[in-house]
């Protein structure tokens, strides 16, 4: 199809949730405006009004699945919401993210009578991914067939769905938006090492490591600061440091955009 085209791009996660695949939707969104389509995105979250191209189907729950806690969104009123802002919005493709977990992503893709993207972003335990296609094996099924084009944000979540689905998986990792750098001014190198972790403060992003090597770093580096951007359960793990190692500890919780990018400019290593 030549010319713009209307792309509704389906995020199975929390809106209101600072994440991969948020920031991933979010970011593509805005590159393809920029290139001129229109899209519109559907994603749970709390409800808002309507505003330009976010439309909220519905209030999301926790899970602990993966080795992590995910919000997902699965009732029939989100199901109705997804069908009538599809008929309504008539898009040319949709692009499901996730469009194997249930909630809003699998439901588009069910309900797409447009060819579908489907991008897988998570790499899951072999037992895990095992039990689900199992036991979900019919569901599962119905969904892969309706992915018209598959791809995967790295190697390992490509191979992690390859072994399940017959649809061919093109990798292709997440862009950056170098724009965004390049506004951060540069005043010379920070008073202090800067190591910078972004994301969930669980164990399946590996934080209790990161703190741990933190901790056997800062004696040999006493310049050493670690710098934490999120939250979740394992924010104990700073809080029981040595109160020496915990004033070395900077806890930004979820930042907002603008203070995340200068906090990258201004780290010696970046860890997600």
């Amino acid at each position: 199809m030549a010319g713009p085209m209307r792309i509704l791009q389906a995020c199975p996660y929390s809106w209101d949730s600072h994440g991969g695949v948020q920031a991933h939707v979010r970011n593509l969104a805005d590159h393809l405006e920029r290139r001129g389509h229109e899209v519109m995105i559907l994603a749970p979250g709390r409800p808002r009004p309507v505003n330009g191209r976010l439309r909220i189907v519905g209030r999301p729950f926790y899970v602990r699945f993966n080795g992590s806690r995910t919000s997902v969104c699965v009732s029939t009123r989100s199901l109705l919401r997804i069908r009538q802002t599809v008929q309504a919005f008539q898009p040319d493709v949709i692009h499901a993210h996730e469009p194997l977990c249930p909630g809003v992503s699998m439901a588009a893709t069910l309900l797409a009578r447009v060819p579908v993207i489907g991008t897988y972003h998570a790499q899951y335990d072999p037992s895990v991914c095992s039990a689900l296609y199992s036991a979900e094996a019919w569901l599962m099924s119905r969904v892969w067939r309706k992915v018209d084009f598959g791809l995967a944000v790295s190697r390992a979540a490509a191979d992690c769905i390859e072994s399940r689905i017959e649809t061919p998986v093109r990798v292709i990792p997440n862009g950056i938006d170098t724009r965004t750098f390049s506004k951060v001014p540069q005043n010379g190198k920070p008073a202090s090492r800067r190591v910078l972790f972004v994301g969930r403060l669980d164990k399946r992003k590996g934080f209790p490591v990161v703190v741990r090597a933190f901790v056997a770093l800062a004696e040999r580096f006493p310049d050493l600061v670690l710098v934490v951007v999120g939250d979740g359960p394992d924010r104990a793990v700073v809080e029981r440091l040595p109160r020496d190692l915990r004033a070395r500890v900077l806890m930004r919780g979820t930042s907002l955009e603008a203070d995340l990018v200068s906090d990258y400019a201004s780290a010696a290593v970046f860890i997600a």
